[in-house]
C-alpha cells in the first residue's frame, strides 16, 4: 500500500514531469519492477519484517497508480518479479503476479545472496 505523502508532487514537479512528457516515448517498458502484498509473507515475523519495509506491500494497483502518475497520457508494460527475501512465500508470490498478467512465464532465474542459508567466502 503506498503512502499518500509519496503521492503528493509539488507544482513544480507537476510542471516538470508534463513538460518532459512530450520528450518520454507514448509507449515505456519498465524492465524491472517488483510487487508483493503483505499476506506472502510468513505469519511467524511478518510484523517485524513489514516493519522494516518502505512499503508494506507494492500491489499491481499500487504499480498502476505511480505509472499513471509518474507517466500521464502513456502505455506502460512492466516486466514484474517477486519481491526477494527470504521469509517470502515465493510460490505465493509468483501466484499472485501469474494471476494478474496476461502474458505470464518464467524463463531463468536470479539468486539473490538473501537466499543463502550460510554466509559465501569469495
Amino acid at each position: 500500500m503506498l503512502i499518500t505523502e509519496d503521492l503528493k508532487f509539488s507544482s513544480k514537479e507537476k510542471e516538470e514531469i508534463l513538460y518532459n512528457s512530450e520528450n518520454i516515448p507514448d509507449n515505456i517498458l519498465d524492465i524491472h519492477t517488483h510487487v508483493f502484498l503483505q499476506q506472502h509473507f510468513s505469519n511467524d515475523r511478518k510484523e517485524e519484517i513489514l516493519s522494516t519495509l518502505i512499503y508494506n506491500q507494492f500491489s499491481f494497483n499500487d504499480l498502476n497508480v505511480v505509472n499513471s502518475m509518474l507517466f500521464p497520457n502513456k502505455e506502460v508494460e512492466n516486466i514484474v518479479f517477486g519481491y526477494p527475501h527470504p521469509d517470502i512465500n515465493i510460490q505465493d508470490n509468483n501466484a499472485y503476479i501469474s494471476s494478474q498478467t496476461l502474458n505470464s512465464f518464467f524463463l531463468g532465474d536470479k539468486h539473490y545472496m538473501t537466499y543463502c542459508k550460510q554466509e559465501l567466502d569469495f
